[in-house]
């Protein structure tokens, strides 16, 4: 597991400084919250190593493209892990894990469904407003443009109402915080 976190790191850490929402700390955190979740789910120890793998390549793409940054970061995977002397069947797993991550998520396997609720577990914490703010910089900054407040504010609101997490853990302990989250935005409390 070292020198996949080694590599990732140092992709991660290659990103412009203006990927203020998908770089290091987010993937730092989606493992830690997919380790968290894997340990409630009571999944084995080979699942979580594959999970844990997928969740530090799951956003390297980012480093060559932002569309379809999932597939990018597939390829990424598998060049990396053919070198690190990664089975077929353990490649395939992990590349299935990070496409699982593409919104808007659609898992099958119990590992799909933990990966994408690490992922957005932000929706589910009390710093989403923060978390916001900084994917909202970022959007601004691949796209060149401006996201006035109020549009910002209703794609987030958008977003917390049809999110829904997969696992056991997400819904007890994530999406009640989510639904926090969403009173906050109806009673007009802006993410900025």
């Amino acid at each position: 597991m070292r020198a996949i976190i080694q590599y990732a790191t140092k992709l991660l850490h290659q990103l412009p400084e203006e990927y203020v929402f998908h770089n290091y700390s987010h993937t730092l955190q989606v493992a830690k919250m997919a380790r968290e979740i894997g340990a409630y789910e009571n999944i084995s120890s080979s699942d979580m190593y594959v999970l844990l793998v997928a969740c530090w390549l799951h956003d390297l793409g980012y480093a060559f493209s932002d569309e379809n940054h999932e597939e990018a970061s597939i390829q990424i995977a598998i060049d990396f892990l053919s070198q690190e002397g990664f089975s077929k069947h353990k490649i395939r797993k992990i590349s299935s894990l990070i496409r699982a991550t593409k919104m808007p998520h659609h898992p099958h396997s119990l590992l799909e469904k933990i990966i994408c609720d690490a992922d957005l577990a932000y929706l589910g914490s009390r710093n989403f407003p923060e978390q916001s703010l900084l994917l909202k910089r970022e959007r601004e900054y691949v796209t060149g443009q401006f996201i006035p407040e109020i549009q910002w504010h209703e794609q987030s609101r958008e977003l917390l109402a049809n999110h829904q997490f997969f696992t056991r853990y997400g819904q007890r302990f994530l999406f009640p915080q989510q639904h926090q989250n969403m009173k906050l935005l109806e009673t007009g409390v802006p993410c900025k």
